[in-house]
């Protein structure tokens, strides 16, 4: 999901330089990552309770999910005073989730001693 969010700015551009076809790529892309941002909420909940996963990756991941569903809409309004910013925080959220799940634990932790059972 932190690649598509990733893309997306790439796509715009291209756009803007006169390539009219990435705005439907661009669009599809958004789909594509608001429908990965509402699954993985959905994944984070049992992650969290009884997995162990910190709560506020379940609290991120659902700003996201929620984030996700206004950007679409700030999109299709031509909202760029909301799309913008609301999508460099979207992908940045991602790469922050991203990192965190690929995170080592440290022994001894919640997360460690779930993953052990």
């Amino acid at each position: 999901m932190t690649i598509l969010l990733w893309t997306q700015p790439l796509l715009i551009g291209l756009f803007l330089g006169g390539d009219y076809d990435k705005l439907a790529a661009h669009l599809a892309v958004g789909g594509v990552s608001v429908s990965l941002m509402l699954l993985q909420f959905l994944a984070s909940v049992p992650a969290w309770r009884p997995g162990g996963l910190p709560g506020w990756v379940v609290a991120v991941c659902a700003a996201m999910a929620a984030g996700g569903v206004v950007q679409i809409v700030a999109g299709f309004q031509r909202n760029l005073g909301l799309h913008v910013p609301l999508g460099v925080t979207l992908a940045a959220a991602g790469l922050g989730v991203a990192i965190r799940a690929w995170w080592p634990t440290r022994p001894g932790s919640a997360v460690a001693e779930a993953a052990a059972r």
